[in-house]
């Protein structure tokens, strides 16, 4: 475990570097950044180093990072000089809850370790193969753009912003990327509950006590990274063999259906926690952060929640600003005005699907924060709004714009869901009881929030009728497209939706009560907005449920399918992040407003609620507790987080070959290994060394780029150079793709055969060789 200290250690000095900065910039939240800073360190590093190699300023090199750390700790030593009494004060006021994000995130850090060190498996043929082969790509390329380890001869077309943090990381601590992988799912994890508690408690700390803020910034946390859906309680349910097959039938959940054996006190089926995101037949994955970090998918989704908290930290910070969001004040406040744009523009580098609610939330704080106090009017009112905006967008774009230069991804399909004009119809809309499972806890929290805020206000008509308008926009854009089709098409849709239509009735009910609440909030806290927690909540929730909204009736069309497959998937994670603090702030303003005096009616109304509230939240811990004691069996056996710690103990041939690569090839020549189907063990070997192959995974590619055209030929000629028996004819294809070492072992002869393998040695050098594996490097000449 000294690994896993090594680089606890190396991002806590990260995050020390980054406080003086984040002081500063965070200057209007109560905790002045601290719960960001790490995150912020991680992403000043990447950053920087980032932009000098991809102007080819300064390698990817270990010196490098080691220098930019350097120089960023020497502007930070200047900024904490300057500031040295306002950071002595705030540590002295405020060191309860510095030493609370310490606590959360090494306690946090701590269990996912090991919690990993029992799933520590790189799996052949899993989806964390793509994810290891990035950041062993990005480490063996001097400069960026990153070589592409799948498709030889090419940059890589992906949000790899996150990847190369981890790669940094490798590079700077030497620990072994095997075993970073495995830290790497367990720093993300710890960042993201820092970041969630830092969020609420920042909303918090003005207003409630110390302990209320420190206690439902934990609590956001835990919904965040600790809750699951309610598919727990049918899995328990189950494995204790309660309930009948027609209960089980009438539950409605995917191969469950019946009760179930368990030899422990939680299910022990194989692979039955995959149920909690695959609960519909033919539907697509509905995933959440603790199913994320369970499997140990390092994808961007998962990595990239970090980056969206830090996203709407930084519009809570303008949010709070005591001055109006304007002109003056981008004159005023230059660095402020950067690094927000450095910290949303990081949305987009690490997972643009999210960019388009972290800017709408920006534009909504603008608006609201220059239309509710009517400091303008008219045209003016309109550059104050549009020109802070248009700055900080623009400037987001500008920061990374050599990424965008060089991205080379498939334009965005966006499509009317149309239930009667498909054949896979669970896999493009919801049922209301689907939908429950899924959202019931966090959607019943953000109801009481909104609800608890129209108690106790008087809702007039123009506001009720803004609501409206909001509430019915995503409904009234669907509407239009279907259209085209005719009133008939739209009758029909109408028609094939069926029950579906009360999930979006119930959606729509809950994104009026929010819009409601929130509109009625905002107009009443005219004289003192800043101040004001109540709105950002209602914001976070309002979006969150609009995005819940959106998948019902809008989808991305990908390269590879025409379902919602991926939109469900990526835009649940961003629901999910916005409706977790959204909650804790939801209870809190619920537990808050408590009175035991009040009328009988209303008292048993709140008890009621809160009750309810309870045994949902307690429901919802089912899974992550049951799925934690599954997967580690009751955190028992051995522990080890070498990912490699399977393919050593298996296949230690091909395990010593591999290793021999990672350790005895430098930079990134061309390797050739045999190539087939996706989710496979093909490409195991370039995934595991970094090193490019003439073609990887070829579904992958081509939801990369939108196009098959990069790999035209490639598959035909690998086969080719590994079933002739010319060595002529192989020579010439290897020189074509530039390829300087040749892998040979157990896949490759079971796909290509044995007869053509021996003529590489004709005209290359063997350069390793056991009884499984034979590696050829063509020779220096």
């Amino acid at each position: 475990m000294l690994d896993a200290v090594t680089w606890w250690l190396a991002v806590e000095m990260i995050g020390l570097i980054a406080f003086p900065v984040t002081f500063l910039f965070f200057r209007f939240l109560p905790d002045r950044g601290y719960s960001f800073s790490k995150v912020v360190g991680l992403l000043l590093l990447s950053y920087l180093v980032w932009l000098g190699a991809t102007a080819r300023i300064i390698p990817n090199e270990r010196w490098s990072i080691i220098l930019t750390l350097v120089l960023l700790g020497s502007l930070s030593a200047g900024l904490a000089y300057r500031s040295r009494h306002s950071l002595v004060r705030f540590l002295r006021d405020k060191w309860i809850a510095v030493a609370s994000v310490e606590a959360l995130f090494t306690v946090s850090y701590a269990y996912a370790v090991i919690f990993r060190s029992h799933n520590a498996v790189i799996e052949q043929g899993g989806e964390n193969q793509m994810d290891f082969a990035f950041i062993n790509a990005i480490t063996r390329s001097d400069h960026f753009p990153p070589h592409d380890p799948w498709l030889s001869g090419h940059d890589l077309s992906y949000y790899y912003f996150p990847h190369l943090n981890i790669a940094l990381l490798t590079e700077l601590t030497g620990i072994s990327s095997a075993i970073t992988f495995n830290l790497a799912i367990g720093l993300f994890l710890a960042l993201s509950v820092i970041a969630a508690f830092g969020l609420v408690y920042s909303l918090l700390a003005s207003r409630a006590s110390t302990a209320a803020a420190l206690s439902f910034g934990v609590l956001s946390a835990v919904f965040l990274m600790g809750l699951g859906n309610l598919i727990g309680l049918f899995e328990i349910l189950a494995a204790h063999s309660v309930g009948s097959e027609s209960f089980y039938g009438q539950v409605d959940v995917f191969s469950l259906d019946g009760p179930r054996e368990s030899t422990a006190w939680y299910p022990t089926e194989f692979l039955w926690y995959l149920r909690a995101a695959n609960f519909v037949y033919g539907g697509p994955d509905r995933q959440f952060p603790f199913y994320a970090f369970m499997t140990g998918f390092l994808h961007m989704e998962f990595m990239s929640i970090v980056y969206i908290l830090v996203g709407l930290a930084t519009v809570l910070n303008l949010w709070k600003s005591p001055a109006a969001i304007n002109a003056r004040f981008l004159l005023r406040r230059p660095a402020i005005v950067a690094l927000t744009a450095l910290s949303i523009g990081v949305v987009g580098f690490t997972n643009p699907w999210a960019l388009p609610a972290v800017l709408g939330l920006l534009a909504l704080v603008i608006l609201v924060r220059n239309v509710i106090p009517r400091t303008a009017g008219g045209y003016r009112l309109a550059v104050q709004i549009l020109l802070p905006t248009a700055v900080i967008v623009g400037l987001a774009f500008i920061l990374y714009l050599p990424y965008y230069l060089t991205f080379s991804g498939p334009t965005p399909d966006m499509r009317p869901v149309e239930a009667a004009r498909t054949v896979r119809l669970d896999a493009m809309v919801t049922e209301p009881h689907h939908l429950l499972y899924m959202w019931l806890p966090l959607l019943s929290l953000s109801l009481v929030f909104a609800a608890s805020v129209l108690l106790v206000r008087s809702l007039k008509p123009a506001r009720a009728a803004l609501a409206t308008l909001a509430a019915l926009l995503p409904l009234a854009i669907w509407a239009a497209l279907v259209l085209r089709h005719g009133p008939d098409g739209l009758a029909d849709e109408i028609s094939a939706r069926g029950t579906t239509l009360i999930t979006l009735a119930i959606l729509t009910a809950l994104l009026w009560v929010t819009c409601a609440a929130l509109v009625t909030q905002a107009a009443e806290s005219r004289d003192d907005l800043p101040s004001n927690d109540v709105v950002p909540g209602l914001a976070l929730a309002g979006t969150g449920i609009m995005l819940v909204i959106g998948v019902e009736l809008f989808f991305v069309k990908t390269p590879i399918e025409d379902i919602r497959f991926n939109t469900v998937l990526k835009l649940g994670y961003q629901s999910w992040v916005l409706l977790a603090p959204a909650a804790a702030l939801g209870l809190y303003y619920f537990l808050s407003g408590w009175r035991w005096r009040k009328p009988y009616a209303v008292l048993a109304l709140r008890l009621s609620a809160a009750t309810a509230v309870a045994v949902l939240v307690i429901v919802a811990l089912i899974y992550p507790v049951s799925a934690t004691f599954w997967r580690t069996a009751s955190f028992s056996g051995q522990r080890d987080l070498n990912g490699f710690s399977l393919l050593k103990r298996f296949n230690p041939d091909e395990y010593t070959a591999i290793s021999w690569v990672r350790e005895n090839v430098d930079g990134a020549p061309i390797i050739l290994e045999a190539t087939g189907g996706d989710y496979s063990a093909f490409s195991f070997v370039s995934a595991s060394t970094g090193l490019p192959t003439i073609l990887g995974w070829p579904q992958h590619e081509l939801q990369w780029r939108g196009t098959t055209d990069p790999q035209t030929g490639r598959a035909e000629a690998v086969e080719r150079a590994f079933k002739t028996t010319d060595p002529n004819e192989a020579r010439l294809i290897l020189v074509r793709y530039d390829v300087e070492y040749v892998y040979a072992g157990p896949l490759e002869k079971v796909t290509y055969g044995d007869a053509g393998l021996t003529k590489f040695q004709q005209f290359m050098d063997v350069v390793f060789r056991n009884k499984a594996v034979t590696i050829y490097k063509m020779p220096d000449s």
